[in-house]
């Protein structure tokens, strides 16, 4: 039983991660049309974007805290989400730090080629999904079934 559980949280931490990436990768896009089309400022576009799902939160946050050093705020928010992976995080982090450099094409470029990446990542999220969503809990429940067979 223990080890079907422990497959099931697996699982469980997978999906989350892949919700978590289609959600900035959501966010990604308002942000980009916003800043593109809108010329709208960062911190109004952190508002706008705050609240609508878990990554909403992030948002709010980094909108709430006034600090400027965007990268580290983002690093410590993203840290709180707690689903993400290293090579998940670094082309968000990589977009923080040049966000509101440049001009608003050259932002719309920076979000694009961060949302190409997140969208890698998220093929490879959804294929180890399809496996392990399936694998980790037949394994767990076949490991106990094999603990028990083995003390009889």
């Amino acid at each position: 039983m223990c080890g079907f559980l422990l497959g099931s949280l697996v699982e469980e931490k997978t999906k989350h991660r892949k919700e978590d990436i289609c959600d900035l990768l959501t966010a990604l896009d308002k942000m980009k049309r916003d800043i593109v089309f809108l010329s709208l400022p960062i911190d109004r576009i952190y508002q706008e974007l705050s609240g609508k799902c878990r990554v909403g939160k992030m948002f709010e946050r980094i909108s709430l805290s006034g600090e400027k050093n965007q990268e580290k705020l983002w690093e410590e928010n993203l840290n709180i989400l707690g689903t993400l992976k290293n090579e998940d995080m670094l082309p968000i982090l990589s977009l923080a730090k040049e966000l509101g450099k440049g001009d608003r094409e050259l932002s719309g470029r920076q979000i694009d080629i961060c949302m190409e990446i997140l969208k890698k990542n998220l093929e490879k999220v959804e294929n180890a999904c399809n496996r392990e969503c399936k694998l980790y809990p037949r394994l767990g429940l076949y490991g106990g079934i094999l603990i028990i067979i083995l003390m009889m």
